[in-house]
């Protein structure tokens, strides 16, 4: 099970940073977001530099939050990531300090290996993993 997470991240973990996997469709993800507004209910509960390293070698592993929804699939029903088959996201909780529960951070990872992150709950996204042409 640990493997198939790790695929579907298109990531390997290996003792320390998350490495590309053979043929992934797409680079490693940045660990690091600067100069974020984490938004709760519209309201600023961090700003910032969100380190998502934590939670992206947690994915990789094949560690689940204790979170409801964390490794579920994502339905993109907002339309904001590119369109896709049924099943192709899935969601996962970045921490966020000072807020109880889950918060409004999720990483949001496609079958190819595309990442995305989110600091608001699904509001806005940004693409962490682009390819370069």
């Amino acid at each position: 099970m640990r493997r198939v997470f790790a695929a579907l991240l298109g990531l390997a973990f290996v003792a320390g940073p998350v490495l590309p996997a053979r043929g992934a469709a797409y680079p490693p993800p940045q660990r690091e977001v600067p100069d974020v507004t984490v938004l709760q209910h519209g309201r600023p509960v961090f700003l910032g530099t969100v380190d998502l390293g934590p939670t992206l070698d947690r994915i990789a592993r094949g560690d689940k939050a204790p979170y409801r929804h964390d490794g579920t699939v994502f339905g993109n029903r907002e339309g904001r990531l590119p369109k896709k088959p049924s099943g192709w996201y899935r969601e996962y909780v970045v921490p966020t300090p000072g807020v109880s529960g889950a918060g409004p951070q999720r990483l949001v990872v496609g079958k190819d290996g595309e990442v995305y992150y989110t600091p608001d709950h699904y509001e806005t996204f940004r693409h962490l993993n682009e390819r370069t042409r």
